[in-house]
């Protein structure tokens, strides 16, 4: 072969090369300028947002002002002495000012938290509870607290607030069940619950078929119905509010949301909503 365009060749080859490299340089370079000048947002790491949870001492001390106030059956002055220990100086002046704020008096057997959010972080916080009374009706109340050194303190009295919303999409509370009915299910209820909570299998419990655990033992004491409130009517649900009176003397609020059937003109649970 002819050197001369043998050498032609590998010139060519040389400068195609050369070419490439530069072009790929090019890109590099062309890249990194562009990440500089417009950095991808999408792959930069975010600051994390610590998020300030409410203090169970914020929490406990809403709960213990609710008792005191309200429910606890202590000396009048030693009420009055842990109340005072929990309000801050300006609710503590209006309250010490006006002797009808301090004749508070309610029949209630347990205090739940049931939401909780801040009013200025790791200063203020609303914290709602929802208190059941002996007689099984519902109370909501609020409270707000703000923090004073290492405590907190209760800035308000409590507000009384509607109760709390319930998925009303799946049930509709219906009025449309007869007084003959409602004595047939409420009698239907109190069957199941007197032998489901023993733990017994019979024509009360047989329907919901499952392995039965006897609950009462486990806390003691006696059952008490309270109410069967109709929510759906095909199915027949119901809201069942039901007490266990412990041997102590203490109370334990209980609800369950029911599912009945009619079985030969009776009614039957067929389960429990949840389980």
């Amino acid at each position: 072969m002819n050197r001369y365009l043998l050498t032609a060749w590998a010139r060519r080859g040389v400068l195609v090369l050369f070419c490439l490299v530069a072009i790929i340089y090019g890109i590099r370079q062309a890249s990194q300028t562009y990440k500089v000048w417009f950095p991808d947002h999408f792959h930069q790491k975010k600051p994390v947002q610590v998020v300030r949870v409410i203090p169970d001492a914020a929490k406990t001390i809403g709960e213990q002002f609710l008792w005191q106030y309200y429910a606890d059956q202590k000396e009048e002055t030693e009420r009055k002495g842990s109340l005072i220990e929990w309000m801050t100086p300006n609710l503590q002046s209006k309250w010490e000012q006006n002797t009808a704020l301090q004749r508070s008096k309610f029949d209630f057997k347990r205090v739940l938290l049931w939401s909780e959010k801040w009013l200025a972080v790791d200063k203020q916080a609303a914290i709602e509870y929802l208190v059941i009374q002996e007689d099984g009706r519902r109370l909501h109340f609020r409270l707000s607290v703000v923090r004073s050194g290492e405590t907190w303190l209760v800035d308000q009295l409590p507000s009384l607030l509607p109760p709390p919303k319930q998925n009303t999409d799946l049930f509709q509370p219906t009025t449309s069940i007869s007084e003959q009915e409602h004595g047939q299910v409420e009698q239907a209820v109190d069957g199941f619950f007197s032998s489901w909570l023993l733990g017994r299998m019979d024509a009360n419990t047989r329907a919901i078929h499952r392995k039965l655990y006897p609950l009462l033992k486990t806390v003691g004491g006696n059952y008490h119905l309270l109410s069967v409130v109709p929510l759906q009517e095909k199915p027949l649900v119901v809201d069942a509010m039901i007490m266990l009176k412990q041997e102590k003397n203490e109370w334990m609020p209980l609800q369950y949301r029911l599912e009945l059937s009619k079985d030969k003109d009776q009614y039957v649970v067929k389960k429990i909503i949840g389980d």
